[in-house]
């Protein structure tokens, strides 16, 4: 009898810690899981480094920091018609760009005049340069992320100043499509013709494209340079610029980071932790039975 008992407490407590591991397995999994909305940190993290342009027609577009001179003058990418008076992406055009250009970041109460960097413009791929004309209050700048990775499918966000507003917009979707040239993405986050110049971003808030087109072929599909691309031409932009401070490829983060970050899998490792403990404290310890008291049957 007693060592039915024994077995069935033994049996009990090992459910008991069974339970724990499952419970914990289950929050474990989900904080690996991508998150539905974009966190509110990513869109306080990249404000400040996202700008809006406005042209002396008061037409709009954004543009993305990616490099502070010495001086603390910002380096902002964008779209090339954002800046262009007329643009039809003919690289045998000769451009012709506004006269008079202000940015504006979170940071900065005013808009700051800009300049065009002509010898940084890459029309075929609809990528140009522009530098404030004064320093900025920013201090850093935005982070990248090789698209290798990216799926169809896999959450994104766009950032901009859509349509002239003075307000930062975050819009979250998808990526849908790459095309066959590896040079743009199309993806369904709702964004509007000021959008262009802005970053779409992954979830964890890192540079993986930018937006060119709010709307292709009729099909309700934006379109975004591919990140790959964007690098092969900047990069060698960068290397004829001095700068303090400019952005860089931000790795995933290894799975112990984000395992002992994430509140959840914290708490299923806790849970892990309670069952192993109770199992340890409640098993039998195999005292010897008293002296003269015969075992009792099975």
């Amino acid at each position: 009898m007693i060592t039915k008992r024994i077995h069935k407490k033994v049996g009990a407590i090992f459910l008991t810690g069974w339970n724990f591991f499952v419970a914990g397995s289950i929050w474990a999994q989900s904080s690996r899981e991508e998150p539905a909305t974009m966190p509110p940190k990513i869109y306080d993290k990249l404000a400040p480094v996202t700008v809006n342009i406005v042209c002396d027609n008061n037409k709009n577009g954004s543009g993305v920091i990616i490099g502070i001179t010495p001086q603390g003058r910002a380096l902002i990418l964008t779209s090339c018609h954002v800046i262009a008076t007329d643009f039809d992406g003919d690289p045998k055009t000769v451009l012709e760009f506004h006269k008079a250009l202000y940015v504006k970041s979170k940071m900065d109460n005013i808009p700051l005049p800009a300049l065009i960097l002509k010898t940084f413009v890459n029309e075929e791929n609809d990528l140009a340069l522009i530098s404030s004309d004064r320093p900025v209050l920013v201090n850093r700048t935005i982070g990248y992320n090789l698209i290798g990775e990216i799926k169809p499918g896999q959450k994104i966000a766009a950032l901009g100043y859509p349509s002239s507003l003075d307000q930062l917009a975050l819009t979250m979707g998808s990526i849908i499509s790459m095309d066959s040239s590896g040079s743009r993405l199309a993806f369904n986050a709702p964004v509007k013709t000021g959008n262009s110049g802005g970053p779409l971003i992954d979830n964890s808030g890192r540079m993986i494209g930018m937006v060119t087109d709010a709307e292709v072929g009729g099909g309700g599909y934006a379109s975004a340079l591919h990140m790959n691309l964007i690098l092969s031409i900047v990069e060698v932009w960068l290397k004829k610029i001095k700068l303090q401070e400019r952005w860089q490829l931000e790795k995933n983060p290894s799975i112990i980071k984000r395992m002992y970050t994430d509140w959840r899998f914290i708490a299923g490792e806790t849970l892990l932790a309670a069952g192993g403990i109770y199992l340890l404290m409640q098993k039998d310890p195999g005292f010897p039975l008293p002296p003269d008291r015969p075992s009792t049957g099975n």
